[in-house]
């Protein structure tokens, strides 16, 4: 059985020798929630991004941080831009276990300390529910292309401080 610090995790700033890691993560992590929301070619294409030569130098820009379960990487998310959550994948292993909302509040915290008054994201129709349990607001829905294929994506926004606090 797992002790409480265990079963939370330990969070921490990714390395580059974790790329390969959380490549497997990313990959998992779309095949197994990704079909719930996209047909099979599209999880395909979208899984796919894990093997491109951009994932490995694109996924440590900016602030990349991961939770890590006894030596493996449960969960991970990107802030880059410092005002932009760029990527946030759970392995599936460790998906429901509120990982990914522990990241979130995390990049959140770190955003706002740093002086961002304002986060915005393009989310999954996997993340989405997610992002609006976190307080985050609908702005408009998108289209994008991968691979010749068309994916419905989610701008939402969540002001960081109250509107009424001035700094």
């Amino acid at each position: 059985m797992l002790s409480v610090t265990e079963s939370l995790g330990r969070l921490c700033a990714a390395v580059p020798s974790d790329t390969p890691a959380l490549a497997e993560v990313y990959r998992a992590a779309v095949q197994a929630a990704g079909r719930a929301a996209y047909s099979a070619p599209h999880v395909a294409a979208w899984a796919a991004y894990a093997d491109a030569p951009a994932f490995a130098a694109e996924v440590l820009a900016g602030e990349c941080v991961l939770i890590e379960v006894q030596g493996r990487i449960a969960a991970f998310a990107q802030l880059s831009p410092n005002d932009h959550v760029r990527l946030l994948y759970t392995h599936p292993d460790f998906m429901r276990r509120g990982f990914a909302a522990r990241l979130l509040a995390h990049l959140e915290q770190t955003a706002s300390e740093a002086g961002q008054t304002r986060l915005d994201t393009d989310a999954s129709p996997v993340s989405r529910p997610l992002f609006e349990r976190a307080g985050w607001s609908l702005l408009a829905v998108q289209t994008s292309l991968h691979q010749g294929l068309s994916f419905e994506r989610f701008r939402m926004v969540k002001d960081l401080i109250d509107p009424g606090v001035t700094r």
